[in-house]
């Protein structure tokens, strides 16, 4: 068991990173849904601690978003419908960083990436469209 930080800290975010990361390799089965990669956690830890990121996370996060069909980008929109409390500018900060890494591919994943924008529902209606290009 581990007690995280309130907030969280970078090493508390490497600790879900693994998590999700194995996860995703021992998952075998068909129309899985994840609402978390390793993807989410790895621009918190670049955020909150650069230098604790490493290749080793690259590859690993590379390597775990390959054994899925789509990874779908839900960035922040203007206005942000999310009240947050506390620490918005990290929260901004993340939001670019995961922009970065999955859109603009600075961190390689193979582009099985997308980006969604508008209501539930026409978010929805994207992702359903790219699925059915992807099958």
């Amino acid at each position: 068991v581990h007690v995280f930080g309130d907030p969280p800290s970078a090493e508390d975010f490497e600790l879900l990173f693994d998590r999700s990361a194995s996860l995703l390799q021992e998952v075998h089965v068909g129309n899985v849904l994840f609402d978390r990669s390793p993807a989410d956690y790895l621009p918190y830890m670049t955020a909150l601690c650069p230098a604790l990121v490493s290749a080793d996370h690259l590859e690993a996060a590379t390597t775990a978003l390959a054994t899925l069909d789509l990874v779908v980008f839900v960035p922040i929109e203007r206005p942000d419908r999310v009240e947050v409390a506390e620490a918005p500018r990290l929260r901004r900060r993340v939001d670019r960083i995961l922009n970065e890494m999955l859109v603009d591919d600075s961190a390689g994943f193979d582009g099985r990436v997308i980006a969604v924008s508008g209501t539930v529902t026409q978010r929805v209606e994207q992702v359903l469209a790219q699925l059915a290009v992807r099958t």
